[in-house]
């Protein structure tokens, strides 16, 4: 132990963690969120008809820079945590993203627009503190022997508390309650780029004449049967899904054999359809029926394109997303949840014991970068509706449209 002291400081984990933060998750989640498009009707000035008109906004790199302050006179002025602690203030970065604003083809020149305020953790990167030496902080009125690794906002030094939680993409599992009531599930909580999704595969008794796998994953209502949501990851036929999680054992073979049965009728198969059609056909029509009922959950009484289009959405976005956002990627999660369903028959069939959630292997850490992650996150998510808000609202009014006047660093800033 007073090795491992002699080497690192009590706060090391915080400050590279915070500064992994800062230096590449800022731009991964920027670089993921979903571009603000807005589509409006205009009229032509010289033809006077009716034209629907695109604008976009393009983005690129974020620009951090260091603590300063806005004085009485307009001038800046840079602020050392000391200056923060004395006048109240937040010892914060300003953060500065490129932008532009296009209509239709357009390709205007990015601008640097401010976005907001950025809380700056003591001897991280971007804190004048870092790599000073003993002298030099007496110089700044800092104690040579505090470590940092906390903020300091309106003046008040604020720490944060670790956080520990169940590890991230790997599979739980659990049973629900004695082995003789074949009750148990498979949880996988999928982070990527501090979005959390929690995907719980689930084996229980069936009422009525329902399958005995479903899954529930972020934004479809409800549980959906897992042969279902195999085939729309792009398993069509019965043999794909039954050989693709267990090639040998008959008992699991059949539990899925009896689930395919049994969602036959809730993807509304027409044979008189299926009859004419060649064997790729057949399983485009096949996935295709799964995409559409995925939809009708997610898209409930809108067009059936735009419910094709939302399933497809939230099953690249939602389902698994640490393995993948993209088209690409739905055999590597249909291959990923086959897997679970193996492991989590072996439990039920009492061949593999459940996972101790309890046990550290089982779990994981949440030092300061990961908790800044998800908090950044939902705030630039609601940094961009307010965006979008405040453009379609200049567009409504007839206003001449700036991204600057758009972007309301407040937003973000008074979230974070």
């Amino acid at each position: 132990v007073d090795a491992f002291f002699d080497k690192y400081d009590l706060v090391d984990h915080h400050i590279k963690s915070y500064n992994d933060f800062v230096n590449n998750r800022i731009q991964k989640i920027i670089d993921i969120s979903e571009p603000i498009v807005i589509e409006n009707d205009e009229t032509d000035e010289e033809t006077g008809e009716i034209k629907k008109v695109k604008y976009t906004v393009k983005t690129g790199q974020v620009k951090i820079k260091r603590p300063f302050t806005r004085e009485a006179d307009g001038s800046n002025s840079d602020i050392y945590p000391i200056d923060a602690r004395l006048r109240n203030l937040n010892y914060s970065a300003h953060m500065y993203r490129d932008m532009a604003l296009n209509k239709d083809d357009e390709e205007n020149p990015l601008e640097e627009v401010y976005i907001g305020e950025l809380p700056v953790m003591l001897k991280s990167d971007y804190c004048y503190l870092n790599g000073l030496s003993a002298e030099e902080l007496l110089e700044h009125n800092e104690d040579p022997q505090d470590l940092g690794g906390y903020f300091i906002v309106n003046g008040s030094e604020r720490a944060v508390v670790t956080m520990e939680e169940i590890a991230p993409n790997k599979v739980i599992l659990e049973r629900v309650k004695e082995i003789e009531d074949r009750h148990a599930k498979a949880v996988v909580t999928s982070i990527r780029s501090g979005f959390r999704a929690r995907i719980t595969l689930e084996y229980k008794k069936p009422r009525k004449n329902k399958a005995f796998l479903r899954v529930s994953f972020p934004y479809v209502p409800g549980e959906i049967p897992l042969v279902i949501l195999l085939r729309a990851l792009g398993l069509s036929t019965d043999e794909q899904i039954i050989t693709k999680i267990s090639e040998s054992n008959n008992n699991f073979q059949m539990i899925i054999a009896d689930d395919i049965k049994v969602s036959e009728e809730a993807l509304k198969l027409d044979p008189d359809e299926m009859q004419g059609l060649s064997l790729e056909e057949r399983n485009e029509y096949l996935t295709t029926a799964a995409i559409k009922y995925i939809g009708n959950r997610v898209a409930f009484k809108m067009s059936e394109d735009y419910r094709i289009q939302r399933a497809e959405e939230v099953i690249d976005r939602y389902l698994l997303p640490h393995l993948g956002d993209s088209e690409e990627k739905r055999s590597d999660k249909a291959t990923y949840l086959a897997e679970m369903t193996e492991m989590l028959l072996e439990v039920i069939h009492d061949q593999r014991e459940p996972h101790d959630k309890d046990h550290y292997t089982n779990k994981r850490l949440r030092v300061s970068g990961d908790l800044m992650e998800d908090l950044f996150r939902v705030a630039f998510t609601n940094l961009t509706r307010d965006m979008s808000y405040q453009l379609e609202r200049s567009i409504s009014r007839g206003k001449e449209l700036s991204i600057k006047q758009a972007v309301r660093s407040d937003v973000l800033t008074e979230n974070i």
